[in-house]
């Protein structure tokens, strides 16, 4: 059996938080999984898009940003966390998303994946410096039609969680990061919209099971000890016979 656990939800929304649990429950299992993040491997598309060429320009009032045909990267990092970029049209992160959908569904390591996957609405007008090129699909109907293509083998389980937070809340959670984006710009970039929901999950295939949570309080310890208590439980159900689907769960 290959477990696969994937957190889903808006920038801000407590996916990363999620992921560190799950991996902790698998190790408690003595899984020790390999992690797959959309931010970091649209990091590196942008680094790459930005080594085929770029040019430095204003892309606000005295803000200088290097600017490549896909990409604009305000500040670059050797840990591909930590760049702050956005992309003008949907070409590098449509691909990233296919890339993860094909590794979900062909991953052979017995030890698990846990994956962070990023929703939002689907974008056909970009903010900055747009191409008018390709459109970025990304929201939670665009998520099932990508798992529709494929189909699950026998032997592989997908647990995908989705969690829901407001754009005021994740704002707030963005300024306490260690490499906040300007609020303005995250407001605009990460925009509310395009949640996967329980009417989209029930189109998934065979093998992929889904839960909901809502993450709208400011108490994060809450939220800690409740993801935390989750994961525990779904990695305890998954060895004891596997995941099912229940009705989704509201906090």
């Amino acid at each position: 059996m290959i477990p696969i656990f994937i957190a889903t939800g808006h920038s801000g929304s407590g996916k990363s938080t999620l992921l560190r649990f799950a991996k902790q429950a698998f190790q408690n299992y003595g899984l020790f999984s390999e992690t797959v993040t959309d931010r970091d491997l649209l990091s590196q598309a942008v680094a790459q898009d930005m080594a085929e060429g770029y040019e430095e320009l204003e892309v606000g009032e005295g803000k200088l940003a290097k600017v490549s045909a896909h990409a604009v990267l305000y500040r670059d990092h050797h840990d591909p966390g930590l760049r702050v970029f956005t992309v003008r049209d949907g070409l590098l992160l449509n691909r990233v998303h296919q890339k993860m959908r094909d590794l979900v569904f062909d991953y052979r390591d017995e030890s698990g994946l846990v994956v962070e996957w990023t929703t939002g609405p689907n974008v056909h007008e970009f903010p900055v410096l747009p191409t008018g090129e390709e459109e970025l699909y990304q929201d939670g109907n665009s998520i099932v039609e990508l798992f529709a293509e494929r189909r699950l083998g026998d032997g592989r389980q997908v647990l995908m969680v989705a969690v829901n937070t407001d754009l005021e809340q994740r704002i707030e959670r963005n300024l306490r990061r260690p490499d906040p984006m300007d609020p303005d710009d995250f407001s605009k970039i990460f925009r509310d919209g395009g949640e996967l929901r329980q009417f989209d999950a029930a189109q998934f295939p065979k093998g992929v099971f889904f839960h909901e949570y809502e993450n709208n309080y400011d108490d994060e310890a809450r939220f800690f000890q409740e993801m935390r208590e989750m994961c525990g439980r779904e990695a305890q159900r998954l060895f004891e016979g596997g995941w099912v689907n229940r009705e989704r769960q509201k906090r």
